[in-house]
């Protein structure tokens, strides 16, 4: 029995009419009322069906995804939940809506499911994404940015390097020869135009400690106290890296390699010794030897003991002397160009010994004496020599 009454609507679905024995009217009706439901329900995610077989493709945002519990395994069989998936759902999405995060994969037929990404509150995180390599930057567009890559020639050598370029045109490079840069560098017509860290006053550039829970301050920017200038600022208990000698005098020493100086000078930096002088010997150099290094400064304490003492006192480097002597009249008297003179009070003063510093020696010095007259006597000297 026919259920379908002029006007045909589409909006009905009876699989049993017409019957086998209904009237041609009838029949009639059936047929049109079918294709109106047919193309009801397929405007719903289809264009319209027209004459010249035009229409029935699948409007923007028709395509539904398989969407379920995946966590143990993807889909098989096609929609139809009958079908094995074959070359012809390549292509295919599917979203496991139980795994925390959620998983997004594709269909290759031949590869199987490929995860794509992962869907955490309203974010679409992908573990991998692909980018074709552009001949030439691409043109900005207003309120838009873009990631893109680019092969960049450098000394013969091309490398894929990463950029981006934002709405006004500034493109950004991360990478160069392959490595990324610590900071973006702006690209212009000439090249790089700004290659610098910035970070604000009293702020430091920071890195990972080694045990990898927390952070070390590296190197800020703050004040110099005593001139109020801008300077780099290294923070409290700073480690170099070796206990080396610096190289150079603006190069940074650390605390051991100071210790070990100060040490070393305190130790070996100071040596006295005695020495005697015939008041008969000739004019000469003569040579001291034992200090254990070359003394850069000399103090000498002077005396003879001819019938009556005679005293001195002597300070001297390579550079110039001075000393203080007892001249024959019991009276101290000063020498500005002599390191050490020696004269007795119960002779006249021309006779006497001098000495000048003529060189500071690896292991000791030189002296120059020069004998004035015939003095007589022996002279002792106690000499301090500085490092």
């Amino acid at each position: 029995m026919n259920t379908i009454g002029p006007p045909p609507t589409g909006l009905g679905w009876d699989e049993n009419c017409p019957a086998i024995d209904d009237v041609y009217g009838n029949a009639l009706f059936e047929i049109r009322d079918l294709r109106k439901g047919v193309r009801i329900r397929l405007e719903k995610e289809h264009r319209t069906i027209a004459v010249a077989g035009v229409g029935g493709e699948h409007k923007q945002g028709s395509a539904i995804v398989y969407v379920g519990d995946y966590s143990a395994a993807w889909p098989t069989l096609k929609p139809d939940g009958v079908t094995t998936l074959d070359t012809n759902d390549s292509g295919r999405l599917a979203l496991d809506t139980t795994t925390i995060p959620n998983r997004i994969a594709i269909y290759k037929y031949g590869t199987g499911w490929i995860t794509i990404g992962q869907v955490v509150g309203n974010t679409l995180i992908t573990s991998k994404l692909q980018l074709l390599t552009n001949v030439s930057y691409p043109a900005s567009v207003a309120n838009y940015g873009f990631v893109f890559t680019k092969d960049i020639t450098v000394n013969s050598i091309t490398t894929t390097e990463l950029f981006y370029i934002d709405s006004n045109g500034l493109v950004k490079q991360f990478t160069s020869g392959g490595k990324l840069n610590l900071v973006a560098v702006d690209i212009t017509d000439s090249g790089i135009d700004d290659q610098k860290i910035r970070l604000r006053n009293a702020q430091y550039l920071r890195g990972r400690n080694a045990a990898n829970d927390g952070d070390i301050s590296l190197i800020g920017a703050g004040r110099n106290e005593a001139d109020d200038t801008n300077v780099p600022v290294l923070p409290d208990k700073v480690r170099t890296a070796t206990n080396a000698a610096p190289l150079e005098n603006t190069s940074v020493a650390n605390k051991k390699y100071i210790d070990d100086k100060i040490a070393t000078i305190t130790v070996n930096a100071f040596k006295v010794i005695a020495i005697t002088r015939n008041m008969a010997d000739a004019s000469g150099d003569v040579s001291v030897t034992g200090i254990g290094f070359q003394p850069s400064a000399l103090i000498c304490m002077s005396a003879i003991l001819q019938g009556i003492i005679g005293q001195g006192f002597g300070m001297g480097t390579a550079g110039g002397s001075k000393c203080i002597y007892f001249d024959n009249n019991a009276n101290y008297a000063m020498n500005a160009d002599v390191f050490i003179k020696i004269t007795t009070s119960n002779q006249s003063d021309a006779a006497n010994q001098s000495a000048v510093i003529k060189s500071m020696d690896t292991d000791g010095f030189t002296l120059t004496w020069t004998k004035t007259s015939a003095p007589t006597g022996t002279a002792t000297m106690i000499i301090l020599a500085i490092k």
